[in-house]
């Protein structure tokens, strides 16, 4: 399987792997420090005469003096393209060297996996998202915030408030804009964060939860926390 590591401030990351052999795709997308950035991982790849397709895009913005900041991920298979899920953020960035924003995207066949973690002035929230697109198989997504599983037909629009310990999660039933490529999803995004917060929407609807970091407890984030060394999906043969 092939990788890539990227250490960035502001820079504008965008790094596409797409592995195939045999009846094999892989790709794997990391990103360490990276206050803005995108990527993009996939592969497509034909098995026991089905064709296995799946990318996912990812576009973060967490700025010094910028506040919210947001996250979001969309996908695209043979059932389409939409977006996953969005992540706005509420944070106190200063530009310190300990904080930390990784995040890393994982694909094997039709099956995904993308890990986030935000560690701002020591207050922590992480997020995965694990998603499988076989088309013989009906679609099935989950997502976790620390120790918590979220019901993603409630909502796929996520406030997070990293301004103070324990970091507040908010899971919010707006509707996300159809997704339309990497070239036009951040301006839509950014227009729908800027309507919702004209309208009150992202603080006065939704349902709240603390986030519970789990056995990883308050600490920073290791290597074996973020990238693990096999992606144990489904491997056809």
């Amino acid at each position: 399987m092939k990788s890539i590591s990227v250490r960035s401030g502001l820079a504008v990351l965008t790094v596409l792997l797409v592995s195939g052999l045999g009846s094999v795709a892989r790709g794997q997308f990391k990103a360490r420090a990276a206050t803005k950035g995108s990527g993009s991982v996939g592969g497509a790849v034909f098995s026991d005469g089905l064709l296995h397709y799946l990318f996912l895009d990812s576009k973060s913005s967490i700025q010094q003096g910028v506040s919210p900041g947001y996250v979001y991920v969309s996908q695209s298979s043979w059932r389409g393209r939409r977006f996953s899920f969005l992540c706005v953020v509420e944070h106190t960035y200063e530009g310190n060297e300990e904080d930390h924003f990784h995040s890393q995207m994982q694909t094997l066949n039709s099956q995904g996996r993308i890990s986030q973690w935000f560690l701002i002035n020591s207050v922590i929230c992480r997020l995965e998202y694990d998603l499988d697109t076989h088309p013989q198989k009906q679609l099935t997504e989950t997502m976790r915030f620390g120790i918590r599983e979220v019901d993603l037909q409630q909502g796929r629009v996520f406030y997070i408030d990293l301004r103070r310990s324990p970091a507040r999660v908010t899971q919010l039933p707006l509707q996300l804009p159809k997704s339309l490529g990497q070239e036009k999803d951040d301006e839509l995004i950014k227009a729908a964060i800027q309507h919702w917060q004209a309208n009150g929407d992202l603080t006065h609807q939704g349902k709240s939860f603390l986030f519970e970091a789990g056995p990883v407890a308050a600490r920073k984030p290791r290597e074996e926390d973020l990238w693990p060394d096999e992606f144990e999906g489904d491997e056809t043969e």
